[in-house]
């Protein structure tokens, strides 16, 4: 071999794909510009023992330099890289669906991979899309797609990164910075003003707890408080962003039961809407 190649190339191992290792041979031959005449050689003498060996049973009587290149490569492809009959291709085809813990992307390029050895031609992408509708195992995610009119698997596939995103995400938005599931859950169901009185319902009802625990703690007591106290009104200073006064429990049994008169007359305007 001569001293001035650009790189070396190992052999082939008997078990891996021989289609690959020979594309990754062409590259070798351009880059080192070998001639035609020369590929033959160089092919001997760089896949190895293993693989000569498998040239010596094609060809018993050694006579396989008299062969053409491209006739000798295509011998040892069908020998070494066997393909299963189309049928059975297509058959484990229609069989897969989205194992546990496999990504619905993955599931799609495993899909693509399969769909290339089942002879489906100009139906393949069609094909692709009926199985992956058929074998995802989110079944809201299935109804999206089943809902999107004129769906190719192009749109499908856009559809499905934005859904694992979101879905990655969910957890942390649903728990919401106070652990607030009201918000978003009224969101969900179409009323952002509803979640946002879900909201301030539950500040409401920590703030009433704190201070039923807070009276509890201190007892009835017989001392005069301060005039604000005394007229409906307490201090609250802890766990907030600053100082100022909150309206008494019975205020705000009152805010409670206004609040959820606006739920109920904000689900009953939703029902006359749909």
């Amino acid at each position: 071999m001569s001293a001035n190649m650009a790189f070396t190339i190992e052999p082939y191992r008997r078990g891996a794909s021989f289609t690959d290792w020979f594309t990754r041979l062409k590259y070798f031959f351009k880059v080192n510009n070998v001639k035609e005449e020369d590929k033959m050689a160089y092919f001997v003498t760089l896949s190895g023992p293993s693989m000569f060996a498998e040239i010596k049973l094609l060809y018993p009587a050694g006579n396989f330099e008299e062969v053409a290149f491209e006739d000798l490569i295509a011998k040892l492809k069908s020998r070494l890289d066997k393909i299963e009959p189309d049928l059975v291709q297509r058959y484990k085809f229609s069989s897969r669906v989205q194992n546990p813990g496999e990504t619905t992307e993955d599931f799609v390029l495993a899909l693509k991979l399969q769909a290339e050895f089942c002879g489906f031609d100009n139906y393949k992408e069609i094909a692709i899309l009926d199985r992956l509708i058929v074998g995802i195992n989110d079944k809201n995610l299935r109804q999206r797609l089943l809902g999107e009119e004129k769906l190719s698997l192009a749109n499908a596939e856009k559809i499905i990164a934005t859904w694992e995103i979101a879905k990655a995400n969910a957890g942390a938005v649903d728990e919401g910075p106070n652990g607030n599931t009201g918000f978003v859950a009224a969101i969900r169901n179409g009323s952002e003003r509803a979640g946002i009185a879900y909201g301030k319902l539950n500040r409401t009802f920590d703030l009433a707890k704190r201070y039923q625990e807070e009276e509890a703690f201190r007892g009835t007591g017989s001392g005069r408080g301060p005039v604000k106290s005394r007229l409906g009104m307490r201090s609250y200073d802890e766990g907030h962003h600053s100082r100022g006064w909150r309206i008494s429990k019975e205020t705000k049994a009152g805010l409670f039961a206004n609040g959820v008169q606006f739920l109920r007359n904000e689900r009953a305007h939703q029902e006359k809407m749909f």
